[in-house]
């Protein structure tokens, strides 16, 4: 929660769905965190609507956070943002439609959501890829100093 700003409002504490629909709800910065889309993709989400309020130099990263977030988890995104883009993509990425969105004027578009979504390997084993990768760059990094200093010893001869 923004301080302040969003004194009056409080966390949830669940998922929230619309009705008895697939369609998950999440609000802005929410996309921002990938286990709690992953949660919506667990519990069968076909698509997430999400209201947000972008505040200008922000609107285009936070409109791309919300597409990555669906293609990780095989949701469509649709995602309105006051001051912002509002964006609706696939689960696999495609924009569908988008507009940029201001105070003065009233933006709509219309799309088509999916009844169903598609479980990705991501939504199923998590960060697994990216801890992996950090764990093998680790390995890496230490297999190459390693093999500096072995070269800098034969080298030298053991003197320094």
């Amino acid at each position: 929660m923004i301080p302040g700003i969003e004194r009056n409002f409080r966390p949830g504490t669940s998922l929230a769905f619309l009705d008895d629909t697939r369609l998950g709800l999440i609000i802005c910065k929410d996309l921002d965190f990938p286990d709690l889309v992953r949660q919506y993709g667990r519990a069968g989400a076909a698509a997430l609507l999400a209201p947000a309020w972008d505040f200008g130099v922000d609107a285009w990263l936070h409109s791309r956070m919300a597409v990555t977030r669906g293609v990780e988890n095989g949701l469509t995104v649709a995602r309105t943002a006051r001051e912002g883009w509002l964006t609706v993509s696939d689960n696999r990425g495609r924009i569908l439609t988008e507009h940029h969105t201001d105070r003065t004027t009233m933006t709509t578009v219309t799309a088509t959501l999916p009844r169903e979504g598609s479980t990705t390997l991501y939504t199923t084993l998590g960060d697994w890829a990216a801890w992996a990768s950090a764990g093998l760059l680790l390995i890496a990094l230490g297999a190459l100093t390693r093999t500096k200093r072995s070269a800098e010893v034969m080298r030298t001869g053991g003197q320094r």
